[in-house]
């Protein structure tokens, strides 16, 4: 099997630009590097397929589907694209209007940019070596934002200490006869930078302690940094009240965001706790489509796959996924990447429906759906990845 990497920060002028990902931006400090990058690593073997990561909050299937027809037309021998979005909500719109004014031009700019980076892989492809590894996180950073009030049965977005989080950092490590990369997969919104400037967020401090690593946002639909409080700046008078009752989320600084980010680049310093070279490295791929109603003309969650080999697996999934869904998929040496070749909205358990929440029902507007999904449908997406392995 033979690979490729090459990554480009992203050249424009951000001047004035509206940013997505937070409603309202805010006046505080900015935090977290102001660049946005792109990573593109080319992986052949047999057939030709394009792993992309963006700085940016979502990609949508137009975007995923252009890039796809652009790059089928130099590369014969194409199989597939995987395009995943960061999640920093500190870039300019490429998504939808629900997010606000689409930016036209940096759109064009990011898409003539992948075809570059594509054109210049797939000329620079050498026999390449593969390592899985996963990176235990110490003093847990991460808390589920999902919390069921008491007497109620109803969700709100608070910190939940009690629900289990997969928050292993997951590796690939790719090696060639003249360089040498990785790819990580962290399951954690990047909420961080909510100033009126762009920002990669806490992923621009693993790319300046790493060199070469592409990132991949992972299962993090219901996940954020724990920054939280009882009494420290909650941002809204209800939020403030609310805090003297219980511990809500609060407006990070750079103390936080220092912190958060140290926790992540100490852990990746440390002995892994899974170490596989993968041997097999024919690379079989699958896709997979669930509509998400019981009703015709129903939208899909659209599930690729890629069996680097029986001990380690890549899924993407083009949704926010909850962070549930990696217990179900009952094998540890998964490579998942949500927010993946376009968004249908967060992607919760059965289990999750009936308490709503804004992930599974306030959210919904946003992304042009009309109903919650259906139980049924979701049980069988369930059923399906506790079987992944075997596929």
């Amino acid at each position: 099997m033979k690979a490729s990497h090459l990554n480009c920060e992203i050249p424009f002028n951000y001047k004035g630009v509206n940013l997505s990902g937070f409603k309202n931006r805010s006046s505080t400090q900015p935090l977290g590097e102001n660049k946005l990058f792109i990573d593109l690593t080319l992986v052949d073997s047999k057939s030709t397929t394009y792993f992309i990561s963006i700085d940016t909050l979502y990609i949508s299937e137009e975007l995923y589907l252009m890039v796809k027809k652009g790059i089928s037309e130099f590369d014969q021998n194409l199989s597939d694209i995987v395009i995943n979005a960061s999640h920093t909500h500190s870039a300019p719109n490429i998504f939808s209007e629900n997010f606000g004014q689409i930016n036209l031009d940096y759109k064009k700019v990011v898409f003539d940019l992948i075809l570059s980076l594509a054109k210049k892989a797939l000329s620079n492809l050498e026999t390449v070596k593969i390592r899985f590894k996963a990176y235990e996180i110490k003093n847990k950073p991460f808390v589920f934002r999902r919390k069921k009030i008491p007497f109620l049965n109803i969700v709100k977005m608070l910190p939940n200490h009690k629900i289990y989080i997969n928050d292993d950092i997951k590796k690939i490590e790719f090696s060639t006869k003249s360089k040498s990369w990785s790819w990580i997969s962290v399951n954690c919104h990047p909420v961080f930078n909510s100033s009126n400037q762009i920002s990669s967020d806490y992923i621009g401090e693993i790319r300046k302690e790493f060199k070469n690593h592409q990132f991949f946002q992972g299962f993090s639909g219901d996940i954020r940094p724990n920054i939280t409080s009882k009494v420290n700046r909650p941002d809204g008078l209800i939020k403030k009240i609310f805090s003297f009752v219980i511990p809500v989320f609060t407006i990070p600084d750079q103390k936080n965001f220092n912190l958060f980010s140290k926790k992540l680049t100490k852990s990746l310093n440390t002995n892994p706790i899974v170490d596989i070279e993968i041997e097999n490295n024919d690379i079989k791929s699958e896709n997979f489509k669930f509509d998400i109603y019981e009703s015709k003309n129903s939208p899909t969650i659209n599930i690729k796959v890629l069996f680097f080999s029986n001990f380690c697996s890549f899924i993407s999934i083009n949704a926010e996924v909850s962070n549930l869904y990696l217990t179900k998929l009952n094998h540890k040496n998964i490579f998942p990447s949500g927010c993946s070749n376009g968004m249908i909205g967060y992607l919760p358990t059965s289990k999750q429906l009936k308490h709503k929440g804004y992930e599974n029902y306030y959210s919904l507007k946003n992304y042009n759906l009309l109903k919650p999904f259906s139980k049924n449908k979701l049980k069988e997406l369930e059923l399906f990845l506790s079987n992944i392995i075997k596929y």
